[in-house]
């Protein structure tokens, strides 16, 4: 039985490809043929051109002047390698019998979406279509050889690729020809169809390029790393010996030479390695076969306003849904129908939207566009282009083109530096401890400063250098007043009050000065120097402390001021108990 229909098999395989190279072969019995080959391929078999062929050992038997054609024969072979060069094409059509058409609207409605239009089913009927199948072969070569084998199917009606259908073909019988006499429905040529498969076919092998280059330049890096060691070693080696030979100038040539020819031969290596890891694709079309299928086409009506026109959908039966729908703008598969309003364009939510404004459905032929600044679509009479940078935006964002915000940011840009100038120029006029946070202050309130502020800091600092006790006490309570933050001001403040008259206010300022800046020493030494004022020793001496923890290096003299509060806390000490 296996024999029987691997004859079978062989035959009509043989019988294909000599009618497909146009040769002329008749069966004069059973099992028997006589070919002629053409004489332009002739020299695939020696240059003969007339063969008798027998299919059946028993027919071979009795034909001994005819070769017996099984696998591995003479003329098998011949005819595979014409095949395996030239590539084949056959027609198959996929047996599906009587097509009933019965609930085919409700089919075809649960599978379609009209967005922004009615459609209205008119009629169905049964139709011939065509797919185109591709079969490549793509080779990856660099010193080893990669095959793969891909198969690209196309929808000649839509001029898609349909993976779906490619895998269901895989369970699928085929026959010879249409069994039934259905109308065919145009398709696009075979042509386009080969151009919309290697586009396909390109993009399906750029992770396996990428993948195999990946390995061949880390493999590249490695072996280019020891072919060069190598030759450093001997190199090295080299000028080693040449070093001991200087004497001997006839030596010391030798190796130079030697040195050349080792650079010369390792160059001729890293080439070696460098083609040997070099990555070429070559991709062969080896057959293709032209399938056909019955499908339904449904016809609908679609409408919205006075734009209407006729939409056909196509209801696959195989795979039990319908053929995506061609976009008219990007040739894309959709099943979500649109209708331009403007052009009657036919297309998918990418293409065709309503717009923002107006509401009408419009693609992207007639104008549609989307607002730069929110992305919003709009049609062509309501989309609002800039005539400088010819942004599209919509009223809400006038201002927002690319022009005038390119203008702000250089006007914003102007302005920063012109604040960070002001910063630099006040900055600098306190020197010492209180310097950096002076700095900060300025960058901080720069917006709220000015040459009279900056005239009234430098005028103090004159006054309090030239001890003008009481005018640095009046400018200084001006600056506090109009600048209450500044702690700067405040803590010179303090210290240029009357510590007998205005005791009170010296200390109520030097306790804010010493929140405002509680990483400082300067404002906790004004503030204990407020407290003993005001007879608080205690609190002089915790303050006191707090400036040993933030400036080490005052410790002399405040371990002076410390032993002699800590002499009178022990005296007032005294004369509390001497009252009790």
């Amino acid at each position: 039985m296996n024999e029987e229909r691997d004859v079978v098999r062989i035959r009509n395989f043989a019988t294909n490809c000599l009618n497909d190279i146009g040769a002329l072969i008749e069966f004069p019995s059973y099992n028997y043929a006589e070919v002629l080959i053409p004489d332009e391929l002739t020299d695939y078999f020696e240059g003969e051109s007339y063969f008798k062929l027998a299919f059946d050992f028993d027919v071979a038997k009795r034909n001994e002047d005819a070769e017996f054609i099984t696998y591995g024969s003479y003329f098998l072979d011949r005819l595979t390698h014409i095949a395996r060069q030239q590539g084949l094409a056959g027609t198959r059509h996929i047996s599906s019998g009587e097509v009933n058409i019965q609930g085919i609207e409700q089919k075809l409605r649960g599978k379609i979406i009209f967005k922004g239009c009615k459609g209205a089913f008119l009629a169905a009927i049964p139709m011939l279509y065509h797919y185109a199948l591709f079969n490549f072969k793509v080779s990856y070569i660099s010193d080893d050889k990669i095959e793969e084998v891909f198969k690209v199917l196309v929808n000649l009606n839509t001029n898609l690729v349909d993976e779906a259908m490619s895998s269901a073909l895989e369970s699928t019988v085929l026959i010879d020809k249409p069994d039934i006499g259905y109308p065919s429905e145009e398709r696009n040529s075979i042509y386009e169809a080969y151009q919309v498969a290697a586009a396909y076919l390109e993009e399906r092998i750029q992770p396996k390029i990428q993948e195999l280059e990946d390995a061949l330049k880390q493999r590249l890096q490695r072996e280019k790393k020891q072919v060069e060691e190598y030759y450093e070693t001997l190199a090295s080696e080299l000028k080693e010996k040449s070093g001991k030979v200087k004497d001997d100038p006839q030596k010391e040539n030798m190796f130079n030479e030697k040195l050349e020819v080792n650079e010369i031969d390792k160059q001729r290596r890293l080439r070696e390695l460098e083609d040997k890891n070099r990555l070429s694709a070559s991709v062969l079309l080896f057959n293709g076969l032209l399938i056909s299928q019955y499908k339904v086409r449904g016809k609908f009506h679609i409408k919205r306003g006075k734009t209407e026109r006729d939409l056909y959908v196509v209801w696959n039966l195989m795979l039990n849904t319908i053929d995506p729908i061609v976009c008219e703008q990007c040739n894309e598969g959709t099943t979500e129908v649109r209708l331009c309003y403007r052009c009657s364009h036919i297309g998918c939510a990418d293409c065709i939207e309503a717009c923002s404004q107006c509401e009408i459905y419009t693609c992207l032929g007639c104008g549609l566009a989307n607002c730069a600044v929110c992305g919003e679509p709009f049609c062509g009479d309501c989309k609002i282009v800039c005539a400088n940078c010819k942004d599209v935006v919509c009223e809400k964002h006038l201002e927002l083109c690319t022009c005038k915000v390119e203008a702000r940011e250089a006007a914003l840009e102007r302005e920063e530096q012109q604040r960070q100038s002001h910063i630099q120029s006040y900055q600098g006029l306190v020197e010492g401890e209180m310097q950096p946070y002076f700095d900060r202050y300025v960058e901080r309130h720069i917006n709220e400063l000015d040459d009279k502020w900056e005239r009234a800091i430098v005028r103090v600092q004159r006054l309090l250098s030239e001890s003008e006790t009481q005018k640095a006490r009046q400018a200084l309570r001006r600056l506090d007043s109009e600048y209450p933050e500044n702690a700067w001001v405040k803590l010179n403040l303090a210290m240029q009050l009357n510590p007998k008259r205005q005791k009170q206010e010296m200390l109520n300022i030097a306790q804010r000065v010493a929140r405002m800046l509680p990483n400082l020493a300067l404002p906790h030494r004004v503030l204990a120097e407020a407290y003993e004022i005001t007879g608080q020793l205690f609190g002089a001496l915790s303050e006191y402390h707090k400036v040993l923890e933030l400036a080490p290096e005052e410790q002399n003299e405040i371990e002076d001021f410390a032993r002699a509060h800590i002499e009178l806390i022990q005296s007032q000490l005294i004369k509390n108990r001497r009252r009790l």
